[in-house]
């Protein structure tokens, strides 16, 4: 390999572990933040795009003043698809969250499409309330990433061979008396 060639592959495989998306990070996901009534209110979620199934959801609750976490507020997330009158109720709770200053909860978003969420917050007398929507796609079918399966399995192919070649070379043809 040339010394320019060899400059460009160490220049393109620097520049993709410095793009941002390729951090190594928790993966997830600001949704919704707003300050209002005393109260400030972050909702996390996973990485975008959202896919139909079992998504966690967390919010941190804090005073809008000092940003010190709220432990005693009451937390709901309502979800509603579309035009659909039907809708998904979750109260998100501290027993749900690792981190015991985040209420978390389990969502199930049953198929794709344009869900609007509806959050609620009640600390007190203090309340919040704020929607937005959340896209979420069909989710990645196996001939979408066959590609990848079939890679792992060249790849050992590939070793396997080369083993086999390496041996066969150290210890010569076989020579058989007939």
């Amino acid at each position: 390999m040339a010394g320019g060639a060899r400059a460009a592959l160490a220049l393109a495989l620097l520049l993709g572990l410095l793009r941002p998306s390729a951090g190594w990070t928790d993966g997830g996901a600001l949704y919704f933040s707003r300050a209002q009534d005393g109260l400030r209110v972050s909702l996390f979620g996973p990485a975008l795009p959202l896919t139909p199934g079992i998504s966690d959801l967390t919010v941190m609750v804090q005073d809008a003043r000092d940003l010190q976490p709220i432990l005693d507020a009451r937390v709901v997330l309502v979800l509603s698809e579309g035009a659909r009158s039907q809708s998904l109720r979750v109260r998100l709770t501290h027993r749900e969250a690792a981190d015991k200053l985040l209420y978390a909860g389990g969502i199930t978003l049953a198929r794709p499409g344009r869900w609007t969420a509806n959050l609620q917050v009640a600390a007190g007398a203090r309340k919040l309330e704020g929607s937005f929507s959340l896209i979420v796609v069909p989710g990645a079918s196996f001939t979408q990433v066959w590609p990848y399966f079939a890679l792992v399995v060249l790849v050992i192919f590939l070793f396997g061979w080369n083993q086999w070649l390496s041996h066969r070379q150290r210890v010569g043809p076989s020579h058989s008396i007939a």
